[in-house]
């Protein structure tokens, strides 16, 4: 018997977890982003409005088109691309939440590179 009560407590745990992810996750479909800087990149800022991301990297404007799948998964595409990379698309998987960020897991195509990061909202 108390084998079934943790079982139940453990599982509406994580069905709470889940309803407040998906409840949060979608607030950053929109808003002004910033990418602290990474092992293989610098900081950098964009500006998401649900499909249209445009980037400011080191002074370089991009433009990126980004197709939600859910709460949890999208894919950003390169408006205009200029080198052979930017002609993948970039696979992303949102990890985990909070209040004004979020965890990502990210892959360039089919190939087997694989990034995690966190992105901050600054500004609605």
């Amino acid at each position: 018997m108390k084998k079934i009560l943790i079982a139940i407590g453990i599982t509406i745990t994580a069905i709470n977890f889940s309803c407040e992810q998906k409840n949060t996750s979608k607030r950053f479909r929109s808003g002004t982003f910033e990418v602290p800087a990474g092992e293989n990149h610098d900081k950098f800022t964009f500006v998401r409005k649900d499909s249209l991301q445009i980037e400011n990297y080191g002074g370089v404007i991009d433009t990126l088109i980004v197709q939600w799948q859910d709460d949890f998964n999208y894919t950003a595409k390169y408006l205009h691309p200029k080198k052979s990379i930017e002609k993948q698309i970039f696979h992303f998987q949102i990890t985990g939440v909070k209040d004004n960020s979020y965890t990502y897991k990210f892959k360039i195509g089919d190939s087997n590179y694989n990034q995690e990061g966190t992105v901050i909202k600054i500004k609605d």
